[in-house]
């Protein structure tokens, strides 16, 4: 009996093999080449971009991902004999050059159909010559910023470059200030081509932030969280600020990208008052957390008289204690308004990054894998981690901060 299951057992998988073996041979192609799959362009067009139809021919009818917003690289094409004049033909997620791609459809076209190939796209080169909004706007933004060209290419590509660019501009690039015509705080709201609005991959491909964007987040926020490398935030976006009334002050607080600030509401950021406890600082903070990750409450004072003349104003004092208390819980380095010593006016491109990377992750999220070839070796960090983590799910406990000062001038 098991003889005879043995028997059965090859024949199914000899059955199986040569039906794979005729898949390539009846498609003219080589052992080491792969069959593209077959697509049809959707028959009521895609109703939202200004791009040819072909662009969202999909092959895959359960995940509804259009081709263009399929991963990198990929090629898309059609046999011009082919007798089915509606069937498109396409690679995508492959790890081979484009060139090899195409050169397997002409193979594919001119074996099977004895036919020429039009090659409709190269990893999305054609399909972007439309005007909508998303698909076109999204590859310019990408293509008109250096740096952004150079991440996406270094991405190993995980998302097609609409998509990635999308994800950076509603993440990232918004917040810094960049612009590409076509692309606004409206375009983050849609949800349209297959790309979630301001969303975040786990990987630096999916909104644009890059290792050193983590190693700036572990710095300056989970490294001092008692949390084991866990971040730390406030739960929403929108911050509760109490004893600010004075309109110059509140509209140097707004200023702050990523975050919003409701004043009026306690239960937030506190303006104590005054106090000449620290001579030599213009001014303090000192945020309060959960042992969940979510900031409870931040207490800012400002020194006692003030003086303008060794701390400009009280504005850009209050503006730099401010972003102690929404997760900056250090200083930079690089000329910007975050120096220790008061005050530049620039909020500079690190802060901007690392506070959209910060509010793009829930509070309590564990960064140190990101970080690792910099933080020290994973020994090193599991120490760390036993000594410092204080991380508990329910945020009973409350875990105070530093007091965290702005130097006065000399």
């Amino acid at each position: 009996m098991n003889r005879l299951l043995l028997i059965a057992l090859l024949l199914v998988l000899a059955v199986f093999t040569t039906a794979c073996s005729e898949d390539k041979s009846s498609a003219g192609l080589a052992k080491d080449e792969m069959v593209p799959a077959s697509a049809y362009a959707p028959v009521s067009g895609n109703r939202i971009y200004s791009r040819p139809d072909l662009c969202d021919t999909m092959e895959d009818v359960k995940t509804k991902i259009p081709y263009v917003d399929q991963k990198l690289h990929k090629v898309l094409g059609r046999c011009n004999s082919d007798p089915d004049k509606e069937r498109y033909w396409a690679y995508y997620g492959k790890r081979q050059k484009p060139a090899t791609l195409k050169k397997w459809l002409k193979r594919l076209c001119k074996k099977k159909y004895k036919s020429a190939t039009t090659i409709i796209d190269v990893d999305e080169k054609q399909c972007h010559s439309g005007s909508g909004a998303y698909n076109v706007a999204a590859v310019g933004y990408v293509n008109k910023y250096a740096d952004l060209l150079r991440a996406f290419n270094k991405s190993g590509a995980d998302l097609s470059k609409s998509a990635w660019g999308k994800n950076h501009y509603c993440s990232v690039g918004l917040a810094e200030g960049r612009t590409y015509p076509g692309l606004s705080s409206k375009s983050c709201k849609s949800s349209g081509g297959g790309s979630s609005s301001g969303s975040i991959s786990g990987s630096s491909s999916g909104g644009g932030f890059t290792k050193t964007d983590y190693q700036f987040v572990y710095k300056m926020n989970a490294a001092q969280s008692k949390l084991g490398g866990r971040t730390v935030r406030w739960a929403s976006k929108t911050i509760n600020v109490s004893g600010i009334t004075n309109p110059s002050w509140q509209a140097a607080i707004r200023k702050w990208p990523v975050v919003s600030f409701k004043f009026g509401s306690s239960k937030g950021i506190v303006f104590a008052g005054y106090s000449n406890k620290h001579p030599e600082k213009c001014g303090w903070a000192q945020p309060i957390w959960r042992s969940n990750g979510k900031m409870a409450r931040c207490k800012i004072t400002l020194h006692a008289p003030f003086n303008p003349a060794r701390c400009d104003s009280i504005e850009l004092v209050l503006q730099h204690e401010v972003a102690h208390c929404i997760g900056i819980f250090g200083h930079t380095n690089d000329g910007g308004l975050m120096d220790p010593r008061c005050c530049s006016s620039k909020i500079t491109s690190p802060v901007r990054r690392g506070l959209a990377l910060l509010y793009s992750l829930p509070p309590g999220t564990d960064i140190r894998s990101r970080v690792r070839a910099k933080t020290g070796s994973a020994s090193h960090n599991k120490s760390k981690a036993v000594r410092d983590d204080l991380f508990d799910p329910s945020g009973e406990r409350l875990i105070y901060g530093p007091v965290i000062a702005t130097q006065a001038r000399q």
